[in-house]
């Protein structure tokens, strides 16, 4: 596809040689418009995986900055030390997280992403905390998708328990925790957590009930793995990392989660 020529802005009396063409541009702030919570790198991907154009983060905001209310979230600085995997089921990392009902009924949910690909394995609402709740959902996620060669958790009593060190030990798991107080060593499931917060509740104010929390939780899962480009991994999703096949190059289709709220791209 051939682009347009650039839009001819003068500036001081000359005409830019950099400027971004002005197709290119008009589909960022169509993107910007559509999807307001997202910041320029997830606009970048999402650029290159729906229409096949690549652009830098900065470019993107340089574009915004030019349109019509711009408003891109700082990029945080990723912390030293990244944990290297080169296949699936090398690393699992496991936490909980806790969110509320109407505001004031609390409910754990587990959470486990393969550190391949960072695909989510697990995202399910737990009826307590315990430690025989959490083996058994790791016994399921065991049997759905292949024991871990290692699990890395914090130091929580949960994971702490003879009963997970029952269950490491028959399966031939290797277990490692993070450092106290650092909870950013076991990054992967730190963030996943807060993508699923920050995805969720740009849609809807709080959960209304635990079968919500459940529907919500099933729908991040597909959205996570399914569709979202990772610029960790040159914008492919988890899943094309994950099992190693190649990027469609434009999507498939359109898809909705979360009850209607969010109308996305299918890649898969």
């Amino acid at each position: 596809m051939a682009w347009p020529a650039p839009r001819r802005a003068r500036r001081g009396g000359r005409i830019p040689w950099n400027r971004t063409p002005a197709a290119v541009e008009d589909t960022v702030l169509q993107l910007h418009l559509r999807h307001r919570d997202l910041g320029g790198e997830r606009l970048r991907a999402l650029l290159r995986r729906t229409v096949g154009v690549r652009i830098t983060r900065q470019t993107v905001r340089n574009i915004l900055a030019r349109g019509p209310r711009l408003s891109v979230a700082p990029v945080e600085p990723v912390p030293p030390g990244r944990i290297e995997v080169h296949r699936p089921r090398q690393l699992w990392g496991i936490d909980l997280t806790l969110v509320w009902v109407l505001g004031f009924f609390p409910v754990w949910l587990l959470g486990v992403v393969d550190y391949h690909g960072s695909r989510l394995m697990v995202l399910e609402r737990l009826t307590t905390p315990t430690a025989a709740h959490v083996v058994s959902a790791l016994e399921r996620a065991f049997d759905l998708h292949g024991r871990p060669e290692r699990i890395l958790t914090d130091n929580g009593g949960v994971f702490r328990s003879s009963l997970l060190a029952e269950l490491v030990t028959k399966h031939g798991v290797a277990h490692g925790y993070t450092r106290p107080a650092h909870p950013w060593t076991n990054g992967r499931i730190e963030r996943l957590f807060r993508m699923f917060k920050e995805t969720v509740f740009t849609h809807i104010w709080l959960f209304a009930s635990v079968r919500e929390i459940d529907r919500y939780c099933r729908d991040f899962q597909i959205f996570y793995n399914r569709d979202r480009p990772h610029s960790r991994f040159d914008d492919r999703t988890p899943d094309e990392v994950y099992f190693g096949s190649a990027p469609v190059p434009r999507p498939l289709g359109r898809a909705t989660y979360f009850d209607g709220h969010l109308e996305w791209y299918r890649f898969g």
